[in-house]
């Protein structure tokens, strides 16, 4: 995929596991939907190297202490592309994220939370209101048929230099669509990682890539895996970024590594979207509408090791065999 910065959070790296002690620090903090740690705060939790998580009992927006950002960050307000009502679509894209605070998300909601899984839907526009509402911010792209759709960030909340990062969730499958996880600096710059990609209209390839324009040209080292149907369950997505070496997961199964780029050095904010349209992706049919559903979103200062991850399987040493170059997009 392709956000100064406020109140980040730096961790050093930290050895630990999953398991019996992840599981009590979900009960320490009630399920609840967030915690970070800024190096004191409690010893359990530092010891389970666990910096940041949110389970979705409850959804929570930026309030100037705690909470996400559902607008883009410095990556996109510094280019023009952050609204009052949300952040406009970016590369001919047909998807405007709305904002969770603005008066635009009292006539059209993207986000959902239901027993602890927070849904982010993209629909068709069909309210003249919102199409009236958001007009303007269209102006520049063509395309068949405006969409509103959500993103969530950590860009105020939490940021780290290196760890582990997961997502665990369910995708959609459709035509036209593009759910995200994935990392940028919070210094403007626009380095990446993505953790995820999947197009809606081929729900068992997942797309994993840095992208690094370290010496002023353009990097895209990445592989895409085909991997069980995303969108007929849950499965977790996570992503090991070290100092020098960048290794991705599936179901806690290693699918790719690359060597870190040089400019994938600095501190880091958390990003899970649903776009919509696009090159890549293709257009949505105007019609179809999609949702992206995610049960937690963690970070940790270091690769949890020697223990079964979150989704109960193995950390695996050897990845999945059907893995292919990642096409530069």
């Amino acid at each position: 995929m392709w956000g100064v910065k406020k109140g980040n959070t730096e961790m050093s790296k930290n050895k630990a596991a999953f398991g019996d002690l992840d599981s009590a620090l979900d009960q320490q903090d009630g399920g609840d939907d967030q915690f970070q740690l800024s190096g004191l705060g409690d010893q359990r939790q530092a010891e389970a190297g666990r910096a940041f998580s949110d389970n979705f009992n409850s959804f929570n927006t930026w309030n100037g202490h705690h909470g996400l950002d559902t607008v883009g960050g410095p990556q996109w307000s510094d280019f023009g592309h952050v609204s009052p009502d949300g952040t406009k679509p970016w590369n001919y894209e047909q998807g405007f994220y709305v904002n969770a605070d603005s008066s635009l998300a009292k006539l059209v909601d993207p986000f959902s939370v239901d027993h602890g899984v927070l849904t982010i839907t993209a629909a068709p526009v069909t309210n003249p209101n919102v199409l009236s509402q958001i007009s303007l911010d269209y102006k520049d792209n063509h395309f068949p048929a405006p969409y509103t759709t959500g993103m969530i960030n950590t860009d105020h909340s939490f940021s780290q230099t290196y760890g582990y990062f997961e997502m665990k969730a369910e995708l959609p499958s459709a035509k036209g669509f593009l759910p995200a996880f994935w990392l940028l600096p919070t210094d403007g710059s626009h380095a990446e990682i993505d953790i995820m990609e999947v197009l809606g209209s081929d729900p068992t390839k997942l797309y994993t890539t840095a992208h690094s324009f370290a010496g002023g040209t353009e990097t895209d080292p990445g592989t895409s895996t085909v991997v069980a149907d995303t969108s007929k369950g849950f499965h977790t997505y996570g992503v090991d970024w070290e100092k020098n070496t960048i290794t991705w997961y599936f179901d806690g199964h290693k699918v790719f590594q690359t060597a870190t780029p040089s400019d994938l050095n600095k501190p880091m904010y958390m990003i899970a979207n649903l776009a919509v349209g696009g090159g890549w992706p293709g257009d949505a049919d105007g019609v179809t509408t999609a949702s992206m559903k995610i049960e937690y979103i963690r970070a940790y200062s270091a690769m949890p090791t020697g223990e079964a991850n979150s989704n109960g399987h193995e950390v695996q040493l050897t990845g999945l065999v059907s893995t292919h170059d990642q096409p530069h997009h």
